[in-house]
C-alpha cells in the first residue's frame, strides 16, 4: 500500500473507525497469513464505509446488507461494485459465522474487494465528504486477483471459468447469468462449482433461484426442495428470504394454495424487518401478498410506507435510471397505494426497456394480473399497459350529515358504484369527499371496501382543526382524523383561506366552496339527496345543481326512497 495516502482518506471516520488505521493494520495481518482477520477487517471497512456513504444521503445507517441495499436502492451504487461490496460481506459472514475455511485466495480476494469499494466511495460515489487526487488512493491486492475481478465485470459471454478459485467468483459468474435469463448455463456453472466446494449456501441460493426463475412446476419443486433446508439451519440474510418467498408465491400462482401464500408473506415480512425497515423489493412484495390474501387495507398501508421511501430516495437522485427491479418495484408499489397514474407510466417504462431478458418481463406480468382484479381493475394487463391515456375516475361525493336507513343507503351506494365501475370499465376510482358525517363518510366506506378499493382524496371547506369544531360527538372527531390520516391526499378549497370566518355568513360561503372544489375535480358526482331545494347556502341542493349545469354524470341516491338511484347524464343516455 502506498505511504502517501491522501489526509482526507486516512482521517475518513465513523465514531471510533478511522479508516487509515485499520487499512494499515489490514496489510499487517493479510501478510501475516491470517486469511480470517483479512476477511473480518475487511467487513470492518465496508460495513464503516457503507454507513458514512448512507449517512451522506442525510439516511439511518445500518448493517452492511441493509446500507448495501439502500445504496442500490437510490441508484447510487451499481455493477460491478455492487457485485465486490456483496461478495466482501458474504467472506465476511463465512469467517465470523465459521461457514467454511478460508485460504489464501480468499485473503487476497478480500484485499481486492476492499481496494475496489474504497475505490468506489472516493471515485464515483456522488455524495462523498472529500475528493483526493485519484492517485493519492491506496491500491492493494494482486495483479492476478485483480485480473480476475476485471474477467468477471465483462459480459456473461465474455467470461472464462472461473469455478474453482473461490465459491465468491463463482457465485458473481452464476448470478450474471441467470440475470441474462442464461439459466442452464447459470446451474452449470453452480453444479461445476458446487463440486470444488460442497455444501456453500450463496451456491445453492442461487440454484433455487435459477429454477425459481425458470417457473415450470417441477423447477419450482426442485427449487423448494433446495431451499427450505437452508431455511430450516437459519437461511441467511434477507435476500435469502426473498429468493424462498419468490419460490412460494408463483406456486401459489399455479396452485392457488393459500397457506404458500401465507409462507411467503411471512417470509417478505420478515426479510423487510430484517432490513431495518429499508428493503423495499421485500417490502413492496409484502404488500402485494397481504392484497392477495384479501387483506386490502393492511396491503395498503403497507404500500403506502414503501412509496414514502421510494419518494424520498427519488429526491435523493432525480436524475438517476433505476434498474429493471426497481423500476418494476416501483410500478408494483404504487399500483398497491393506488397511485394508478404513477404506477401505469413506471410499468410502461419498465416494460418498454430494450433488452431486458424476457423471463423478467413474463414475471412482472404474471404479478400484475394478480393485482388488478383484487384492485378493482377489470382489465387484462396487455388492456390496462395498452391504454393511451391511463387517468383514474374522480368520483365526488355530497350528501346529507343527518342520515335514516343507513344500511339501505350502503347498498345503494354500492349499487351506484357498481354502475359507475361498469360505465367507466378499467379506470381505477379516486373517491372526493370532503368528510363530513354522514354521506360523505359512508360513501368512503362503500367505496374502499371490495370490489372497488378506491383511493381517497379529501377536499376540506376548513382547516382541519377548525372543521373539528363541526362534529359534536367525540368519536366523530375521531373517526374524522382516522379518515383523513388514511387519504392519499388532503387540500382545503380554493378561496378558503382568504375567509375571514368571524364574518356572518362566512362558515356556509366555505361550505359552498367546498362543494364547488368536489364538482370542479369529479368527473362523476354521487348525491346523497332527499330532493328538496336548498335551505341554505353549502348545501346538498346547492351542489347538485351546481354538477346539473356543468353537465356533470350524476348517480342520485334518493335519501328518502329505498332501492331509488337515479342516474343523470350518463354517457350514451339519460336514465
Amino acid at each position: 500500500m502506498k505511504p502517501d495516502i491522501a489526509k482526507e482518506v486516512l482521517d475518513l471516520g465513523f465514531g471510533p473507525f478511522r479508516l487509515g488505521a485499520d487499512l494499515h493494520r489490514l496489510v499487517a495481518v493479510h501478510g501475516l497469513g491470517a486469511h480470517e482477520a483479512t476477511a473480518l477487517y475487511c467487513g470492518r471497512i465496508l460495513e464503516a464505509i457503507s454507513s458514512v456513504a448512507v449517512e451522506a444521503l442525510e439516511l439511518e445507517a445500518g448493517i452492511a446488507f441493509a446500507n448495501l441495499t439502500v445504496l442500490e436502492q437510490t441508484e447510487f451504487l451499481h455493477r460491478p461494485s455492487l457485485d465486490w461490496a456483496h461478495a466482501l460481506r458474504r467472506m465476511g459472514n463465512d469467517a465470523r459465522h465459521l461457514r467454511r475455511q478460508l485460504g489464501s485466495i480468499d485473503g487476497d480476494l478480500a484485499l481486492a474487494f476492499v481496494d475496489r469499494w474504497v475505490g468506489w466511495f472516493f471515485r464515483e460515489f456522488a455524495r462523498r465528504p472529500a475528493s483526493p487526487a485519484p492517485d493519492a488512493l491506496p491500491r492493494i491486492g494482486s495483479p492476478e486477483v485483480h485480473g480476475l475481478l476485471d474477467e468477471l465485470s465483462r459480459p456473461p459471454s465474455e467470461i472464462r471459468a472461473v469455478l474453482d478459485r473461490s465459491p465468491l467468483l463463482a457465485a458473481v459468474r452464476a448470478e450474471r447469468l441467470i440475470d441474462a435469463g442464461r439459466h442452464e448455463d447459470a446451474d452449470q456453472v453452480l453444479v461445476e462449482s458446487l463440486r470444488h466446494f460442497p455444501g456453500d449456501g450463496r451456491l445453492n441460493q442461487l440454484r433455487g433461484l435459477g429454477f425459481s426463475r425458470r417457473g415450470a412446476p417441477e423447477d419450482l419443486e426442485a427449487a423448494e426442495a433446495l431451499l427450505a433446508p437452508l431455511a430450516g439451519r437459519g437461511g441467511g440474510d434477507e435476500e435469502f428470504t426473498g429468493i424462498l418467498a419468490g419460490v412460494l408465491r408463483r406456486q401459489w400462482r399455479l396452485r392457488q394454495d393459500s397457506s404458500r401464500l401465507e409462507r411467503a408473506a411471512r417470509l417478505y415480512q420478515s426479510g423487510f424487518r430484517a432490513s431495518g425497515g429499508q428493503n423495499v423489493w421485500l417490502g413492496t412484495s409484502a404488500a402485494a401478498c397481504e392484497l392477495l390474501l384479501g387483506r386490502p387495507a393492511s396491503a395498503l398501508e403497507r404500500a403506502r410506507r414503501i412509496c414514502a421511501l421510494l419518494d424520498q430516495r427519488h429526491r435523493l437522485a432525480p436524475d438517476a435510471v433505476p434498474s429493471y427491479w426497481l423500476q418494476a418495484t416501483r410500478a408494483e408499489a404504487f399500483l398497491l397505494a393506488r397511485r394508478f397514474e404513477e404506477a401505469w407510466t413506471a410499468y410502461r417504462l419498465a416494460l418498454g426497456r430494450p433488452g431486458v431478458p424476457s423471463g423478467q418481463i413474463q414475471s412482472t406480468r404474471a404479478q400484475l394480473a394478480d393485482l388488478l382484479p383484487r384492485l378493482g381493475i377489470a382489465s387484462a394487463p396487455e388492456e390496462w399497459l395498452g391504454a393511451p391515456v391511463h387517468e383514474p375516475l374522480r368520483i365526488g361525493v355530497v350528501g346529507h350529515r343527518r342520515l335514516e336507513q343507513v344500511e339501505r343507503l350502503r347498498q345503494d351506494l354500492r349499487r351506484a358504484l357498481e354502475r359507475i365501475r361498469e360505465t367507466w370499465n378499467g379506470r381505477p376510482l379516486v373517491l372526493v369527499s370532503s368528510l363530513a358525517e354522514g354521506a360523505d363518510r359512508l360513501f368512503v366506506e362503500v367505496g374502499r371496501d371490495d370490489p372497488f378499493r378506491g383511493t381517497l382524496e379529501a377536499i376540506l371547506p376548513l382547516l382541519p382543526e377548525e372543521y373539528r369544531r363541526d362534529f359534536v360527538d367525540p368519536g366523530s372527531r375521531s373517526e374524522f382524523d382516522r379518515f383523513l390520516e388514511s387519504a392519499h391526499s388532503v387540500r382545503l378549497a380554493p378561496g378558503v383561506e382568504s375567509l375571514g370566518l368571524q364574518a356572518p355568513g362566512a362558515r356556509a360561503l366555505a361550505y359552498g366552496l367546498g362543494g364547488r372544489a368536489v364538482v370542479d375535480v369529479s368527473d362523476v358526482l354521487v348525491a346523497v339527496w332527499d330532493g328538496h331545494p336548498a335551505r341554505g347556502r353549502g348545501g346538498t341542493a346547492e351542489t347538485v345543481s351546481l354538477a346539473r349545469s356543468r353537465g356533470t354524470p350524476l348517480a342520485w341516491v334518493h335519501a328518502g326512497q329505498p332501492r331509488a338511484v337515479t342516474y343523470e347524464r350518463w354517457p350514451g343516455h339519460d336514465a
